[in-house]
């Protein structure tokens, strides 16, 4: 996940929001974070949720919060930079049981102010969480971790990005077993930049720091495509009128480069939500145009985006801050996001048929906001 200000419009007030842990979540079951500071187990049953009863745990003022699924253990592991602890960076494991989620004591991973950007993810060869952030110097760093019940052990940090580092998110490819971390190079023009981890024990190293396009991507999100054995990423082009655009990353040994890159909307959105639909092979997009929340489906061919139909949900309602996941139970994918105009949380099920996204009704939830969804690892696949 990218830096939370980036997610809330302009006079949304503070860019922060509280987050308390929740009480007991099966095995890669769908997770919510919600702003007034709880967080619950949800169940996909037939195109609707079934929500656990959320149970404090921790009270501090958060952002940049994200998560990842380890599959070994069965535990949902939760980053987040802790404004009450001087912003360090700081996990949490929690394990769901049914629709309920208990989670272990806070623990800080590392003594610097991640408060700006900070992703994690699973890699299922190693298996180990891999998280990435800008810390000291606002240096792109990264560190390895072993769970162990509630807890994390952690390996040294790796400097990957000795410059201002922004825009970092990471995720696993489980074809070449690599971690992808991107970001925008402070070093460099602030361009897109892309470089491939490889972990061993409980150590990263890192290939040779990559260009992808000679412009910054603002607020990238990217998804793995397990068939193609890429990575398709959406993002803002700070270079092309800040439209919205997606392009094919693909990595080769340690290194990674980019397709062509494809505008999906002529048009300067929100932040995107990506999720691969294993049962289709396709990519569901999601964004806020004008008012309207829309819907694309795109595809890779070869290191191409194939673009296809946009559909409108929730129209002159402005969704935003948006987050979505596949759910193999449902065989589509769950978007989650805040309507804007009530300020009330909603989702909404969205399938895939061919080139098309069709859309559930969608349900609201009138106790809080989102913060954001997550329900397979944060290996984007």
């Amino acid at each position: 996940m990218s830096n939370l200000s980036e997610l809330l419009p302009a006079g949304a007030g503070a860019k922060s929001a509280k987050f308390v842990a929740s009480g007991t979540l099966a095995s890669g079951q769908t997770v919510v974070l919600k702003t007034d500071g709880t967080v619950g187990a949800v169940a996909a049953t037939g195109g609707n949720l079934v929500f656990g009863t959320p149970v404090a745990g921790n009270s501090s003022v958060v952002n940049v919060v994200s998560s990842t699924y380890d599959p070994v253990s069965g535990k949902v592991i939760i980053i987040y930079s802790d404004a009450g602890n001087s912003s360090y960076g700081t996990y949490v494991v929690g394990t769901v049981s049914g629709s309920t989620i208990t989670y272990g004591t806070p623990t800080v991973y590392i003594t610097q102010n991640t408060g700006g950007y900070a992703d994690i993810t699973y890699d299922t060869n190693a298996n180990k969480v891999v998280i990435a952030w800008r810390g000291t110097s606002n240096y792109g760093r990264a560190i390895v971790g072993t769970v162990s019940g509630t807890s994390i052990s952690f390996g040294s940090e790796t400097i990957f990005a000795s410059a201002i580092t922004i825009d970092i998110v990471c995720g696993f490819d489980s074809s070449s077993n690599k971690v992808l971390i991107v970001y925008s190079d402070g070093g460099n023009s602030y361009y897109a930049t892309a470089i491939v981890g490889t972990v061993s024990g409980t150590s990263i190293s890192f290939g040779s720091e990559a260009v992808m396009y000679s412009g910054r991507w603002i607020t990238p999100q990217f998804a793995f495509d397990t068939v193609a054995n890429k990575f398709g990423v959406g993002y803002k082009d700070e270079a092309n009128s800040y439209y919205a655009t997606a392009a094919v990353l693909t990595i080769s040994g340690t290194s990674v480069s980019a397709g062509t890159s494809t505008v999906m909307v002529s048009a300067n959105l929100n932040m995107p939500a990506i999720a691969y639909d294993v049962s289709e092979g396709k990519f569901a997009y999601f964004n806020t145009n004008s008012n309207d929340g829309i819907g694309i489906v795109f595809s890779i061919s070869g290191t191409s985006i194939v673009v296809g139909n946009t559909t409108t949900f929730d129209a002159g309602l402005l969704p935003y801050q948006m987050f979505c996941a596949y759910v193999g139970s449902t065989q589509g994918v769950l978007l989650a996001y805040n309507q804007y105009s009530s300020s009330t949380a909603k989702y909404i099920f969205a399938a895939i048929s061919g080139t098309t996204i069709t859309f559930s009704s969608s349900i609201f939830d009138n106790s809080c906001n989102w913060l954001f969804v997550n329900a397979l690892p944060r290996s984007k696949s």
